[in-house]
């Protein structure tokens, strides 16, 4: 659909490849089927048949086994990424689910593609609705429809309303049940075994988008109590809870309610884990020829940082998992920045599938079959409505927000507790200058697609 849309794409890729920065001016539309650049040199490869897209809502990396934590949250999918590809620097494009996940189908940020209301809430003014997704923007599904793939989006989130986050599937099902139902990934799993049954025609495209461990953590038993260490508190880990905690903490509420809320979260992290296993004997059939990328869309914040929920900057916020298998390739720990906006690419070029002329991310596609070190691009880029944050390829992470900037050595300092902004004025002046260079070049592109 999109490539029939003809005057503004062309317009966009010429615009962009023009006007943007150089770091913003990367992949190429020119790679044989089957190949991508890597390097100098092009890496030939069996493109995948099938793909198939989990995304877990509100998933701290930090809070996975495979990423080091300590509780044993997810021992099914610690044993699975023995054989993934583990991205352990990979940053959300947003610390919000309908702006996050419009970066991943777009390869585009935020304030390019719009789906986050970022204009109106700059001027301090609500949104009267929500903002659609443009019908001209060319998305992760269109791309696999147009090459005659099924497509399909089996979920459960509830923000998934707006006009144009659903084109190019063939099908878009919220599967039923309440969104905070305690079924709410077993739910979401008997619909992906059931669309991966044995009569399944390839290649297909999957999408399944799963709200656990979102609040309210109201996991079923055994999974809702397996972490609690007999806390003194009477929360009971619904989303409003959150807020109250945000509010008053220190007189009504203290650590010990926010120790509470992280066990029923972790909770929930289990009780996800416990369906993995069930959806990936429904894989199998289909192993031998597709790639499966699990991701989280942002994490969610326990006081860390003074903040409760998903409203931020930091990386508790920004700091998701991503891990990626790919038919015959050994797992490995890779240690290379990853953004949001590289997915849609990469998935595209482990199928074989030139990217769209649009998409800003990087085709990882042959770096995963290599095993060559992906680079860090010189900066990455985030941000959820006024507030940004920027990494600079040596480490240093610049949070633009409600109060000062302030500028952290994630690398060094990955719990962002020393503040070096007050140290390095210089750094914090060039950082900032290229995030809203950056910003600019995103608004600008935003504007020109309303216009044309």
């Amino acid at each position: 659909m999109v490539t029939a849309l003809s005057p503004w794409i062309p317009m966009l890729a010429c615009w962009l490849l023009a006007c943007a920065p150089d770091e913003l001016a990367v992949g190429s539309v020119d790679t044989e089927p089957g190949s991508a650049e890597t390097g100098d040199a092009a890496v030939a490869f069996e493109p995948v048949q099938n793909v198939v897209f989990i995304l877990v809502d509100t998933l701290r990396a930090d809070h996975l086994g495979v990423y080091g934590y300590a509780r044993d949250t997810s021992p099914v999918l610690n044993a699975l990424a023995a054989d993934a590809q583990v991205f352990e620097r990979y940053r959300s494009q947003s610390a919000y689910t309908i702006s996050s996940v419009s970066s991943l189908f777009t390869s585009l940020h935020p304030s390019a593609h719009g789906c986050c209301e970022n204009f109106l809430s700059k001027t301090g003014d609500e949104p009267e609705s929500p903002v659609n997704m443009d019908l001209r923007l060319a998305t992760l599904a269109e791309r696999f429809d147009g090459a005659g793939y099924d497509t399909a989006a089996l979920y459960k989130t509830n923000v998934f309303n707006r006009e144009g986050v659903d084109q190019g599937f063939d099908v878009f099902t919220q599967v039923a049940g309440d969104d905070t139902a305690l079924e709410s990934a077993a739910q979401l799993t008997d619909a992906a075994v059931e669309y991966l049954g044995e009569d399944r025609n390839e290649p297909f495209f999957l999408y399944l988008h799963y709200m656990d461990p979102h609040a309210a953590y109201v996991a079923p038993e055994p999974y809702r109590e397996v972490f609690d260490e007999g806390y003194d508190s009477t929360l009971e880990g619904q989303q409003h809870e959150l807020k109250a905690v945000q509010a008053e903490y220190g007189t009504l509420y203290d650590d010990e309610d926010v120790q509470r809320l992280i066990a029923l979260y972790d909770g929930e992290i289990r009780y996800l884990d416990s369906n993995l296993g069930r959806l990936w004997d429904a894989l199998e059939p289909h192993l031998e020829h597709t790639a499966v990328v699990f991701v989280g869309d942002h994490g969610e914040g326990f006081y860390d940082h003074e903040v409760m929920g998903h409203d931020n900057m930091y990386e508790e916020h920004l700091a998701v998992p991503l891990l990626i298998w790919v038919p015959g390739v050994d797992g490995a720990r890779r240690t290379g920045r990853v953004e949001g906006i590289d997915l849609a690419p990469t998935l595209a070029g482990l199928a074989g599938l030139e990217p769209e002329v649009s998409w800003l991310g990087r085709d990882l596609s042959a770096s995963l079959h290599s095993g060559e070190r992906i680079e860090d691009p010189e900066f990455v880029f985030t941000e959820f409505k006024a507030k940004q944050a920027i990494y600079r390829n040596d480490g240093l992470k610049l949070i633009l927000n409600d109060g000062p900037a302030m500028l952290f050595d994630v690398d060094a300092d990955p719990g962002e507790l020393v503040d070096l902004a007050g140290g390095r004025p210089d750094d914090v002046d060039a950082m900032r200058s290229k995030a809203e260079e950056l910003l600019l070049v995103a608004e600008g592109l935003y504007e020109a697609m309303r216009e044309e």
